[in-house]
């Protein structure tokens, strides 16, 4: 079985390989079978957009805080330089 999954579209597909063979008049066939699986699609900013006018609306704190913002980003950065090298 093989995943794919695409960021920029938001979907995902499941490829399937069955376990049975089909060997009739001397000839091999073999299927395959894809599945798309339904996924609810999101735009990622403008959710993170409508968090944070929530949580300023509301007085609460954001979902995510300043030190953990700023250990993200130097992961990114640190992956960004090692697909460099």
């Amino acid at each position: 079985m093989t995943i794919e999954g695409d960021f920029m579209t938001q979907e995902i597909y499941v490829h399937r390989k069955p376990n049975t063979y089909d060997q009739t008049n001397g000839l091999y066939r073999q299927e395959n079978i894809i599945e798309k699986v339904l996924v609810n699609k999101v735009e990622p900013l403008k959710a993170e957009l409508q968090a944070f006018v929530r949580s300023v609306r509301e007085g609460t704190s954001f979902l995510v805080t300043p030190e953990q913002a700023l250990s993200n980003l130097r992961i990114c950065e640190g992956v960004i330089e090692e697909m460099k090298r």
